[in-house]
């Protein structure tokens, strides 16, 4: 962050604001403060040659502090196995690679919050880790130890979830739906099938609004939880009036033509939606991707096959960052990022199917008095037809 009097700095001290500089060695002596006088950097990064002891650690950060016209940021590469800048201090610290290996989240995190309150007492306010890129096959090949400082091959593994974790995440869409099911029945003979399904549209609106507001790249697994859970009990409370207002507005006799019918209804319209939203998820996907594709340092020397694969799917772009790794951390940043631009558009045009669903429903469906009385009409037609 920068300081709150940045342009009351004179015009160099501005500039040094926004640099990072490394120091020669492991004492603030006359050329290490040449160095930082001259430059006045916004933040110092310490390397393996600034490092002897934690005593003396500490006092070139105070030092350097005492210098710069501004708080520093101090920042280091503490990764742990190869890139482990104070392996000389304290005990070496296990790379990213055999935390996965091991398959232990939980010592991970430990170990995460032990390595910032090392840090921290240090006088650190950066650390330059963990690495979440994606190994690949091609980055094995790499010089830069890549291969041990990776938590994963795939984003799942990375993120730390499992296949069987990625499928729970929709178990609350439906054991809330199972769990509702039975009290929609219920708020029916109380309220009428019209505020039923009003309630379930309120549901689904909410669990869409969640997706669009709190789902994103780094969500906590109770914010997905938090999504689905409301669309499962929107339609635990919508499903049951949908059927009945059908299934109770025929004669008996043809009454397996509507339920056959209302089966039809709820699979064609689930195949026409899920079609439009994942229409609708591709669109937005190309249209960000090929705004990142525009901005790129170097776009001009992207060829149009290479633009249009990546602007095809995800997976494409994930095929164009293993021909090119050099760039593949930009290029798999630039698909995640489109990714979820393109899952904002599918969840707002669910927010606005619900919108004019609810509409529809509020204006046109006959309120509980009314649809009693109908009720009572078919079935009044029903016993005179079978006299």
């Amino acid at each position: 962050m920068l300081p709150e009097n940045l342009y009351a700095l004179p015009l160099e001290q501005q500039i040094g604001q926004f640099l990072f500089i490394g120091l020669p060695g492991t004492e603030f002596d006359a050329e290490a403060r040449a160095l930082v006088e001259e430059v006045q950097p916004g933040g110092v990064i310490i390397f393996g040659r600034n490092v002897a002891g934690p005593e003396q650690l500490r006092s070139l950060l105070d030092a350097v502090r005492e210098v710069v016209p501004t708080p520093p940021l101090f920042g280091i590469d503490q990764e742990g196995g190869l890139v482990d800048r104070l392996r000389r201090i304290f005990t070496p610290m296990p790379s990213a690679r055999t935390i996965r290996q091991h398959g232990d989240l939980a010592a991970a995190r430990a170990l995460g919050r032990v390595t910032g309150e090392v840090l921290r007492m240090l006088g650190f306010n950066i650390n330059f880790a963990p690495v979440m890129s994606i190994m690949t096959e091609d980055r094995d090949l790499l010089s830069n130890g890549l291969y041990s400082r990776s938590f994963g091959r795939s984003p799942g593994e990375v993120l730390g979830y499992s296949t069987v974790e990625a499928g729970a995440a929709i178990l609350p869409a439906a054991f809330c739906m199972v769990l509702v099911a039975p009290r929609s029945a219920k708020l029916i003979e109380a309220k009428g099938s019209r505020f039923t399904l009003l309630t379930g549209y309120v549901f689904c609106f909410l669990g869409f609004v969640t997706m669009l507001l709190l789902w994103g790249e780094g969500s906590a697994y109770w914010e997905v939880a938090v999504g689905y859970s409301f669309v499962g009990i929107g339609v635990g409370f919508a499903g049951t009036p949908a059927s009945h207002s059908l299934t109770g507005s025929v004669p008996v006799n043809r009454a397996g033509m509507a339920s056959a019918t209302s089966d039809l209804q709820r699979d064609l319209g689930g195949a026409i939606m899920q079609s439009i939203l994942g229409a609708l998820l591709t669109a937005g996907y190309a249209a960000a991707m090929t705004t990142a594709v525009a901005s790129a340092p170097n776009s001009s020397k992207i060829t149009n096959t290479t633009q249009d694969q990546l602007q095809q799917s995800f997976g494409g772009a994930e095929n164009v960052a293993k021909q090119f790794p050099q760039y593949a951390n930009q290029i798999s940043a630039a698909a995640k990022s489109s990714f979820l631009d393109g899952a904002n558009w599918a969840y707002a045009a669910g927010i606005i199917a619900v919108l004019v669903g609810a509409t529809l429903v509020f204006f046109m469906f006959p309120k509980k008095a009314e649809e009693e009385s109908l009720l009572r009409q078919y079935h009044d037609t029903d016993f005179a037809d079978s006299e």
